[in-house]
């Protein structure tokens, strides 16, 4: 296994393991590959204005971060 070749990233924390994750992930993706797709765009512009009307409705990354992490539990 390759992490028997590597200790020191068991001893990293969650948050750096997905930081990891992601550096990794970026190196094997070609450049013209990290442009989210046209729906993803879309999708994120949909929500950015619900917020824009309604700020209140949203939560704070801290509590969103919360409740992900327990449905996943």
């Amino acid at each position: 296994m390759i992490l028997d070749k590597m200790p020191d990233v068991q001893r990293l924390s969650h948050d750096e393991k997905w930081t990891l994750i992601q550096e990794l992930w970026q190196e094997l993706l070609p450049a013209e590959e990290l442009e989210p797709r046209p729906e993803v765009v879309e999708l994120l512009d949909a929500r950015m204005a619900e917020f824009q009307r309604n700020p209140a409705a949203g939560s704070p990354w801290a509590e969103a971060k919360l409740r992900w992490r327990a449905a996943r539990e």
